[in-house]
């Protein structure tokens, strides 16, 4: 059995249902395939955090540029998807309350703009964080420097020992598994065909264009593009993903696209007050709307299991209790792993193909494809759908890679 459309998009994360949304939006017939796996979208704190994020890899410039860019675009972004979707779910009882910001209500995705603050616990710590802090402002970041009784004063839940505090106010947050569901609800109330449980297996091409996809059915789809938004999955329907040349391995002998396990908990919250999300060099803490207190998350190149570490997530939450007391004795809520699509240099692929007409990227975002979500469905949008060309594309695309 065959169908047709205008757009295929194999893999229903973040970034591809982002960008199916968009691409339904102006018309298209899109059809996205989910193999139904361990999305790293579901796994994500959700943290819109272009401050925290760093690379130490050619393309680090490139990449804080592009997380300012999405972060700005998140506010319209997240208006639009909160309007159109229309669902709650059992982490979003919020819809009704009233939000101390201009947004709108904080409702189906838990959007929410209350600023990072990151904090320092030892000299040394607080040394680097004054530096980052430093390097930031200027770039222009709205950034602020708190010292020890300013950073209480903005997080009283933070521990007494806080030596000093980055506070990113504009830098923000959102539910993942929320976005999703509403993302899905959104593309499908638009007409969007959703694929779930598919797998595909081969590119269809001829002559250099692409044609569509084989599913694991034997069964084929056509259409004039095709977007791989897929994760590390990726890299076995595209052979350059997985064997990189030499130059382009990390020190890790890393190849282009690769998973990235993290591990992560969360504790009910029970009345613990948290002002906003709090990141340190131990662990990250997160506060959810529902009453969830996200705690992680660790990083083991190359694991693609699924199963938490004991020993993981025990180190996890002793760092975040140094850093909010509060959270001892606190139930846990859940424990999981998740999987980080990474690329060697931890830079995404976006755009063209450039040798099969027809085929884009959106891969390997390794901690960033919740904040990177709006960004890269309009531009990826805007090029399938009218052939605009963005300056995004250079930096990231997959010609990087070639042997």
């Amino acid at each position: 059995m065959t169908a047709s459309s205008d757009t295929i998009i194999v893999g229903g994360g973040v970034i591809g249902m982002a960008l199916a949304w968009r691409l339904r939006a102006r018309g298209g017939a899109v059809t996205v395939i989910d193999a139904g796996g361990p999305a790293a979208t579901r796994a994500a704190a959700g943290m819109l955090a272009p401050s925290f994020e760093k690379t130490a890899g050619p393309l680090a410039g490139a990449l804080y540029n592009a997380g300012v860019d999405s972060l700005h675009r998140w506010r319209g972004f997240a208006r639009d998807l909160n309007i159109e979707a229309n669902v709650e779910t059992n982490a979003q009882k919020i819809a009704q309350a009233p939000s101390t910001t201009d947004e709108g209500p904080r409702n189906a995705i838990d959007y929410r703009a209350e600023g990072i603050i990151g904090a320092a616990f030892s000299g040394e710590a607080c040394d680097r964080l004054k530096r980052d802090h430093d390097a930031l402002e200027k770039q222009g970041a709205a950034v602020r420097w708190l010292d020890a009784d300013a950073a209480r004063r903005h997080e009283p839940a933070l521990a007494d020992t806080v030596q000093g505090a980055l506070l990113a106010p504009d830098d923000g947050q959102v539910d993942p598994p929320a976005t999703l569901a509403a993302l899905q609800a959104a593309f499908e109330k638009r007409g969007g065909r959703l694929l779930r449980a598919a797998k595909v297996v081969r590119l269809l091409t001829s002559k250099g264009r692409i044609e569509g996809v084989r599913l694991a059915d034997r069964s084929e789809l056509f259409a004039r593009t095709v977007v791989l938004a897929a994760g590390v999955s990726a890299a076995a329907l595209v052979p350059r993903l997985s064997r990189a040349s030499a130059r382009d391995r990390g020190p890790d002998g890393a190849p282009a696209l690769f998973p990235v396990k993290g591990d992560a908990l969360a504790l009910a919250g029970d009345g613990l007050a948290l002002q906003r999300t709090i990141r340190t060099e131990g662990a990250y803490i997160c506060p959810k709307s529902d009453g969830r207190i996200v705690i992680g998350a660790s990083e083991t190149p190359h694991d693609a299991t699924l199963v938490p570490d004991d020993e993981t997530i025990a180190a996890l939450r002793e760092a975040a209790t140094g850093v909010v007391p509060g959270l001892a004795g606190l139930r846990e809520w859940a424990r999981w792993a998740g999987l980080r699509p990474a690329t060697s240099d931890r830079a995404p692929i976006v755009g063209p193909d450039p040798e099969i007409s027809g085929l884009f990227y959106a891969l390997g975002h390794f901690r960033n494809g919740v904040l990177l979500a709006p960004l890269t469905a309009d531009i990826l949008a805007d090029r399938i759908a009218d052939g605009a060309l963005s300056h995004w594309f250079i930096p990231f695309s997959i010609e990087r890679f070639d042997p």
